[in-house]
């Protein structure tokens, strides 16, 4: 299992690539690292209630158990899924304004 530490990801998408065809599970930095961008988000956007900020930080490991699964089932790898994952947030977050 590789899990990138922050602003420590591969030197290229191809090394995602070549982990999944080894085999290696590759969790994204971004993702597993999520937390306190989310939490400081929240918090500079009014949010104080400990209890929400603990779960909407604990949802990280949901979003990467589907980002995980997404890879499996598309065959691709776990950084494919990420980024998919990425432009459909961006792209509802469009929608909406």
């Amino acid at each position: 299992m590789v899990v990138g530490s922050a602003n420590n990801q591969l030197e290229s998408d191809t090394d995602a690539d070549a982990l999944a065809e080894r085999g290696i599970l590759y969790a994204p930095d971004y993702v597993v690292n999520a937390g306190g961008a989310l939490a400081f988000t929240l918090i500079h956007q009014g949010e104080r209630n400990v209890a929400e900020l603990d779960c909407r930080v604990r949802g990280i490991g949901d979003a990467l158990h589907e980002i995980l699964a997404e890879a499996d089932s598309a065959g691709g790898s776990p950084l494919m899924a990420a980024e998919r994952r990425v432009q459909r947030v961006l792209q509802d977050a469009r929608k909406t304004r």
